[in-house]
């Protein structure tokens, strides 16, 4: 499926709305501008794009700079989900927890 753009609330032609493009990169607005984004039709697709094309400025699909940063740190659980016990090992993509052996993917 193709995106249509046009159909982005961020987008100045965007009928009445017409937001100024500099609520989206002026990090003192990043609240409005990710409220405008939380009503956004393509919300997600923008997102994926930023995400995918390393877009490092600005608030792309409701998500400013640092939380798409944080996005690209693994997230490692201190606790096994299971059992509540801390002998949780990583490889990277899978987790094990040494005492009940359950497993999960990071």
């Amino acid at each position: 499926m193709v995106t249509d753009w046009a159909l982005g609330l961020c987008n100045s032609g965007h009928g009445k709305l017409g937001y100024d493009p500099e609520i989206f990169f002026t990090p003192e607005l990043s609240y409005v501008a990710k409220g405008i984004c939380s009503l956004c039709p393509i919300r997600w697709d923008c997102l994926d794009r930023a995400l995918a094309e390393g877009i490092p400025f600005g608030v792309w699909g409701g998500m400013d700079e640092d939380d798409r940063r944080k996005l690209s740190y693994p997230y490692h659980r201190v606790r096994c989900p299971g059992c509540r016990s801390t002998a949780v090992e990583s490889n990277g993509h899978v987790e094990i927890c040494h005492l009940c052996g359950l497993s999960w993917r990071i």
